[in-house]
């Protein structure tokens, strides 16, 4: 009776063995539980990063914007020849000593400027609309009397003009064809709606002369060919001609007391090694605006 007894009582007391065990996995399973959500809020953490470095990314580029705007001299010096030789901007420098390049040049885009049959590329025709429109606003009715000329059409002007005068004289009043501004599509030639002064120096004097000298520049012109600075430009002295730089270049120059445009690209170039961080004059105590500037340009 004590074997049976023995095997009666031995599985009785190895049971509760598995009872012990059984709460074990019990113990395991809430593991995976507290483990899944992990990926969930990893996700999240990271979609929320992402979007911070993406906005890091993109300030990034903004700063990088800001870094180009003002660009080191060298990097400037490397895109003068961009600049002022271009034809497409707006700063291109030409006269005798720098013909366009190519020399029969013609804007992609022309569009009619001041309720006229003249062209403008669009960004000069829309500035001098304003300009004449302002112009009438303060009482000076104003016309465009000239504007975009192709090369052909400018080889014959220019021939007429040697015929007429010789070559010599002919070469102060007008361009030989390839480096005249006209072909640009930046430069035109306002007057009087009555015809009184056109194309003469005579229009400087006149009030409307004198308010288109003042207020050239808050619409991005200049007088491209001032008086007394024939032996920088070339020619004579033609109030009448407005050539669009943009209102940076314009108003800088106006600041500066910088009556060309030759002076300007020399200025914004610099000595060697200089770019454009050279003062001009030292008495004004000016310098170039070049990030402002870059914004226009």
């Amino acid at each position: 009776m004590k074997t049976p007894h023995r095997r009666t009582g031995s599985p009785a007391a190895q049971s509760p063995a598995p009872a012990r065990v059984r709460p074990a996995p019990a113990r395991v399973r809430p593991a995976p539980a507290r483990v899944r959500p992990a990926p969930a809020l990893v996700r999240a953490g990271l979609a929320l990063s992402g979007l911070v470095l993406g906005g890091l990314a993109l300030s990034g580029l903004a700063l990088g914007g800001l870094a180009v705007a003002g660009a080191a001299p060298a990097s400037a010096a490397s895109s003068s020849a961009d600049r002022f030789g271009d034809p497409a901007s707006v700063l291109v420098l030409v006269n005798r000593d720098h013909p366009l390049d190519p020399v029969d040049y013609r804007p992609e885009r022309l569009t009619p400027a001041g309720g006229s049959a003249n062209l403008l590329v669009p960004e000069a025709a829309v500035a001098l609309a304003v300009l004449l429109e302002e112009a009438g606003a303060a009482g000076h009715a104003l016309v465009v009397e000239s504007a975009y000329r192709s090369h052909e059409r400018q080889a014959v002007l220019y021939e007429g003009y040697v015929r007429q005068y010789g070559e010599a004289y002919a070469a102060r009043i007008s361009a030989p064809p390839g480096t005249s501004e006209h072909q640009l599509g930046l430069a035109a030639d306002v007057g009087l709606a009555s015809g009184e002064c056109s194309l003469s120096r005579c229009f400087g004097s006149t009030p409307a002369g004198v308010w288109v000298a003042g207020n050239a520049a808050r619409h991005g012109f200049i007088v491209r060919y001032g008086e007394g600075q024939e032996e920088v430009t070339g020619y004579q002295y033609e109030p009448w001609h407005l050539r669009f730089v943009g209102v940076g270049a314009a108003r800088d120059m106006e600041r500066a007391g910088v009556a060309t445009l030759e002076e300007y690209t020399r200025l914004l170039d610099g000595p060697e090694g200089a770019g454009p961080w050279r003062s001009v004059p030292e008495t004004t105590g000016w310098s170039p605006r070049w990030s402002a500037g870059y914004l226009y340009y």
